[in-house]
């Protein structure tokens, strides 16, 4: 006779559920589903895989054990993907653990198929009962409707080449930090990056190459930055960036060594980097304001010959 799931497992799952629903950072999200996942199904490992263009990609991983992993089998996950059904393998045979499982379910929403949760269970002699199905398959379903919403929300508020937030995003944003600045009488800095030579770039050389370009540019961005800075994409060729409680002096030195980074970054035609900044509140005294003195600071440097960072005068 299967043995029911206890109505404290219940509670648990329930209140796992809800935390996912507060959570709209996409990465986050995919970490938690693949670690609540592998805790409450007493797994030893866990991966989380999304299908994408070029197949199924694991995005996620959580270790429950110190053991050694078994070897994760690719044609488990693409069967489910395939199928759109649950897969419980055993009797896998695979080097010091015997009796190794494998639970995969699919995490399907409204548009399709999104991925797969993906179970390791090292030694373990009796199958899964079917209350167990039920619940990992249920988990699949609630961890699909999070990630689709969360996958919306996320590509709503960012540019959809380099990752980075949308500028409709990065005003929202701009807002309420300086409401918050102005309670709290702190300062906020931003910076307007412009790139130098990119037209010439995308001309001489085709737009993937400009592309290339945009991407890794962004990627300088996001490891050159502190987690609570906002970076995001504006226009063509154009970034900004606000920094919290970061006086000007502080902004005018990362801006000096970000364009140092950009002018080292070796693409088909050379880039450099022209930046913008002013600070709240010495420059300006809302979000409109400040936009508009890192813009003209811009303009001076652009005049100026580029390749520099220069602090507005307004």
């Amino acid at each position: 006779m299967t043995e029911q799931i206890p109505e404290s497992k219940i509670s648990e799952i329930i209140k796992t559920i809800r935390t996912w629903s507060l959570m709209w950072d996409l990465n986050e999200l995919l970490k938690d589903i693949v670690k609540n996942s592998t805790v409450l199904l007493h797994a030893d490992f866990g991966h989380l895989l999304i299908l994408e263009e070029s197949g199924l990609t694991i995005k996620a991983s959580y270790a429950n054990t110190t053991s050694t992993p078994i070897k994760y089998l690719p044609e488990i996950a693409e069967k489910v993907i395939r199928h759109g059904a649950a897969v419980y393998a055993h009797d896998l045979i695979q080097g010091e653990h015997p009796e190794a499982q494998v639970y995969c379910v699919p995490m399907t929403a409204n548009r399709g198929v999104l991925g797969v949760i993906y179970l390791e269970v090292l030694n373990r002699k009796e199958e899964i009962s079917t209350d167990e199905k039920l619940l990992i398959e249920m988990l699949g379903l609630q961890a699909a409707s999070f990630l689709e919403n969360s996958i919306l929300y996320h590509s709503a508020i960012t540019d959809p080449l380099t990752g980075l937030y949308s500028h409709r995003h990065f005003q929202q944003e701009c807002d309420q930090i300086m409401r918050r600045a102005m309670r709290t009488q702190s300062n906020v800095s931003l910076m307007i990056l412009d790139l130098d030579h990119f037209k010439q770039l995308n001309d001489k050389h085709g737009h993937e190459q400009g592309n290339i370009c945009l991407k890794r540019i962004s990627e300088l961005l996001k490891l050159n930055f502190r987690i609570t800075d906002v970076i995001a994409r504006f226009g063509g060729d154009e970034f900004e960036i606000l920094l919290p409680e970061a006086s000007t002096d502080k902004c005018l030195k990362i801006a000096q060594s970000l364009i140092e980074l950009i002018r080292n970054e070796k693409f088909p035609l050379q880039i450099s980097g022209t930046i913008g900044i002013a600070t709240y509140p010495t420059h300006a005294s809302d979000s409109q304001s400040l936009f508009l003195a890192a813009d003209q600071a811009l303009y001076v440097g652009k005049n100026q010959g580029r390749n520099c960072a220069v602090v507005s005068t307004l």
